[in-house]
């Protein structure tokens, strides 16, 4: 699974199965406001999702946790760590 942030927030998540309770990993870090796996026209998974937070506050704090990095100059930043980490 790889894990994109931007300076909003949003966190991209690739490569994500349909059993990850993505809002469940993520709410430790704020308040969720959407997280939903996207799927094509017959229903089958795109393998991506918008995690989006309250404030990019909170998103931020959700990569910083998964890439253990503090550079915010960054645009966006890929995570190497699976959300079952944790």
């Amino acid at each position: 699974m790889s894990v994109f942030f931007r300076k909003d927030s949003k966190v991209f998540v690739k490569n994500v199965s349909d059993d990850v309770e993505l809002k469940e990993k993520f709410s430790k870090f704020g308040k969720v406001t959407s997280a939903k796996i996207m799927r094509d026209e017959t229903g089958a998974s795109n393998e991506f999702t918008f995690v989006c937070f309250s404030n990019p506050e909170e998103a931020y704090k959700a990569v910083s946790y998964f890439n253990d990095s503090d550079n915010k100059s960054q645009h966006w930043r890929k995570l190497d760590k699976l959300l079952t980490e944790g």
